[in-house]
């Protein structure tokens, strides 16, 4: 994983630097500064190389990766920030006066964003917040008009490095919703099985009327981390799939589950396996999972990626909803805008499409990347309600 993002490592290094320490050269009494600058950089790339070519993935040496990634970011973000209003500045070399006040404001600005990242890092990951999303339908059983479903997504338990105290916080945050039904939307551990355990007692105490209904993610595969034989990667994925079974959840592995109420209606949960464009799995089998259900049943399908929605479940008018996770919103919220959108048109929030509702939580977790940039880790509760008002 870490090789992959090595050239934009690189480049967001070298570019910022230059620009730096260009503006900055010919200024002796900077001299320190200058090869303080160099050196950082070039220690920290050097680490992030070295450690890219490693494809160990231990818990130990996860978390070594991700605090490399963590001090990129400490630096080449504040940085770059800086040599933008170097860059800027630059043009107006002709005004010098000019070009003083916009350094200066790169340079006054910068500790703002290194505050930012601290923060990111050390308390907007733990502050938990839920959102409330309804689901408007005609063909919902009125028995079940105020349904609620909790939702919670990647929660990468091997990120937390054995500390329970969040998610504890987060599964007593669950329960006291009293949700009719939680849904876990894949993306449980990071790199390995192994992970669930310190866990294991708290993610099994998750209570609601309904129960517990769980679908893959891409990293509950454990095609993250190089194993001695496949056999052990499938070792990894049937442990893990034991341990949610073991706390309760009803894993869906294209399969179905109905909820049924005591007047005798019933929807049915729809759990897809990981469908994903390469190089993630994709083995969803929504045929696989609609078989021995009445085709005429309220459908809600349960699946890891927004990428099926986009490129299958639109094919499928009986499902006339869908919730996903997967993309993080990429940790990151800009005035409500996020890099996440190059990589997926739907990345968070309500999507709709020739009559299908599509809703993308931006998970809990933290992944790879230990920060959330004004971004906090979000339970979704889903109401569904009888209406045929638009979603809200």
């Amino acid at each position: 994983m870490l090789l992959r993002i090595l050239p934009l490592i690189f480049l967001l290094f070298s570019l910022p630097t230059f620009v730096i320490v260009r503006r900055y050269w010919r200024r002796r009494h900077l001299k320190w500064a200058k090869y303080l600058l160099l050196s950082v950089n070039g220690l920290i790339f050097l680490a992030a190389a070295i450690l890219a070519f490693d494809e160990g993935y231990t818990q130990r040496e996860a978390m070594l990766k991700s605090y490399v990634v963590f001090a990129f970011m400490l630096v080449a973000i504040p940085q770059t920030w800086l040599a933008i209003f170097l860059f800027v500045g630059k043009r107006f070399k002709r005004r010098p006066q000019i070009r003083k006040i916009i350094d200066r404001m790169g340079w006054i600005t910068m500790p703002f964003i290194v505050i930012l990242l601290l923060h990111s890092t050390f308390v907007e990951p733990y502050e938990i917040k839920v959102k409330e999303v309804t689901f408007r339908s005609n063909k919902l059983p009125r028995s079940f008009d105020g349904f609620r479903i909790a939702v919670v997504s990647d929660l990468h338990v091997g990120s937390y490095d054995g500390d329970t105290t969040f998610l504890s916080k987060l599964t007593d945050s669950i329960n006291s919703l009293d949700a009719d039904l939680i849904a876990v939307v894949g993306d449980v551990v990071n790199f390995s099985a192994d992970e669930w355990e310190p866990y294991a007692g708290i993610l099994s105490r998750l209570r609601a009327k309904h129960g517990v209904v769980s679908v893959m993610g891409n990293h509950d595969y454990m095609g993250y981390r190089k194993w001695p034989t496949p056999a052990d990667s499938i070792a990894q994925i049937m442990q893990l799939c034991r341990q949610q079974e073991e706390a309760g959840w009803h894993l869906l592995r294209n399969a179905s589950y109905i909820v049924r109420e005591t007047s005798g209606d019933s929807i049915v949960i729809l759990g897809s396996e990981n469908y994903s464009s390469p190089p993630f799995p994709h083995t969803g089998d929504l045929k696989k999972a609609q078989q021995g259900i009445n085709e005429n049943s309220f459908q809600i399908l349960l699946t890891h990626d927004p990428y099926q929605w986009h490129y299958d479940v639109v094919n499928h008018p009986e499902i006339p909803f869908t919730i996903s996770g997967h993309t993080h919103g990429a940790q990151m919220n800009l005035f409500g805008w996020s890099p996440a959108v190059f990589k997926r048109k739907e990345w968070g929030g309500l999507y709709e499409q020739d009559g299908h509702t599509l809703f993308v939580t931006q998970g809990t977790g933290m992944g790879f990347m230990l920060m959330r940039i004004l971004l906090p880790p979000e339970i979704v509760v889903v109401t569904l309600r009888t209406s045929a008002q638009p979603a809200k």
